[in-house]
């Protein structure tokens, strides 16, 4: 198996995690492309669980309209493999198309405010290209170690990258769970929400909600997740441990999924 996904509720009442994982091809004949995605409610909000499982319905709807339905229709085969640059577009048409989903509920249902976070990791052969919104992040786990690829979208983090607080601090801060940008928000970020990048076979990427990680460092979740040629379940379990161990109440939501393509 090498993909697994773990929920956890842990010090909260409800689960305002949302996850989805599925496969596709966009044509007869074309490469089969892996999409990961995660949305988690915005704490304090109303209604986060709605938000987010509705955010990834959103996006599934227009990732698999994109691509497999619009270029297609009426089309013959065999079909040219879909480039990144292709599926990056399509990803800032499912982040925009999620925001204004969210802005038509909090409309519709006259609610005060509602948003989630929303990061996407398409795969398609040993290439991967990502989106996202908030503070939910991907990490790429290579033979070299582990990185985070995304950036938060978080008050904290643009307190850093505009120099008024040193890095070290960010996850310390208490603007660390104010986020700038989240589908739902009236702009969206500049330039700063979207990312491609190879692996390589056996490599790991870990999509997780701030449940997850929000508490650890990055050499603290690489402890957690050890041989990365492992157990995906095992790691899994000593992930969600550390993050409970460290206190983090919130709700712990994470995919892994490993690279399982030729040598």
């Amino acid at each position: 198996m090498n993909c697994f996904v773990r929920t956890e509720i842990n010090g909260r009442e409800d689960n305002e995690d949302s996850s989805h994982v599925f496969s596709l091809k966009p044509a007869f004949g074309a490469l089969e492309i892996v999409v990961l995605a995660i949305a988690d409610g915005m704490g304090g909000h109303a209604y986060g669980e709605q938000v987010s499982r509705e955010v990834l319905r959103c996006t599934a709807r227009t990732i698999f309209e994109s691509l497999c339905c619009d270029p297609w229709i009426n089309k013959g085969v065999p079909v040219e493999p879909v480039g990144s640059d292709r599926i990056m577009t399509v990803l800032k048409g499912a982040c925009e198309q999620a925001s204004l989903r969210v802005r038509l509920m909090v409309k519709a249902n006259q609610w005060d405010k509602a948003g989630s976070t929303l990061t996407i990791a398409v795969v398609s052969g040993n290439e991967v290209v990502a989106a996202n919104l908030g503070d939910s992040p991907l990490f790429h786990v290579s033979a070299a170690g582990m990185r985070k690829v995304t950036r938060d979208h978080t008050v904290a983090s643009a307190m850093v990258k505009g120099g008024l607080i040193p890095a070290e601090l960010e996850r310390f801060h208490e603007s660390r769970h104010s986020l700038e940008f989240f589908a739902g928000s009236l702009l969206m970020p500049r330039g700063e929400y979207t990312y491609s990048f190879s692996i390589a076979p056996d490599d790991l990427l870990l999509v997780c909600s701030d449940g997850v990680c929000g508490a650890q460092t990055i050499k603290e979740l690489e402890r957690s997740i050890g041989d990365r040629s492992g157990d995906l379940g095992a790691m899994a379990d000593r992930l969600i441990k550390a993050s409970s161990d460290s206190g983090e109440s919130d709700n712990q939501t994470l995919i892994l999924w490993r690279n399982a393509g030729s040598r």
